[in-house]
């Protein structure tokens, strides 16, 4: 199954061209093990009844204004039902950022240079 995978992937890639000097596509290796990991869920469930993951999450990000943020089930830890949906509550690294970075990226770039679906 993994090999098919790396073979469908690789298609996609080879019509591919006008890549700098020594690059191409080449097709992937992947090996699989045997060796259980000593923390997987299955290895965790042996030693206790049920595995269950930890809601939060601490996020460190390269942002000068928030290298830090604190998460609990992918929102800002604090954040009410009443603020869920306000700019203010979201991570710096959401979907939402993200795309609002694009754009201003895009913005600085003049519109001719832009790939032909974005203009």
């Amino acid at each position: 199954m993994k090999m098919q995978l790396c073979v469908l992937f690789f298609d996609r890639l080879r019509s591919v061209q006008n890549l700098p000097e020594g690059y191409r596509p080449s097709l992937p290796c992947i090996y699989q093990s045997d060796l259980e990991f000593e923390d997987s869920r299955q290895q965790v469930e042996l030693v206790f009844d049920k595995a269950v993951p930890c809601s939060s999450a601490i996020l460190w990000c390269d942002i000068p204004d928030r290298p830090l943020e604190v998460t609990v089930n992918g929102y800002k830890q604090g954040v009410t039902k009443k603020s869920l949906y306000k700019p203010s509550s979201r991570l710096k690294v959401c979907r939402i950022e993200f795309f609002k970075l694009f754009e201003n990226t895009l913005k600085l770039l003049p519109q001719k240079t832009w790939p032909a679906p974005l203009r």
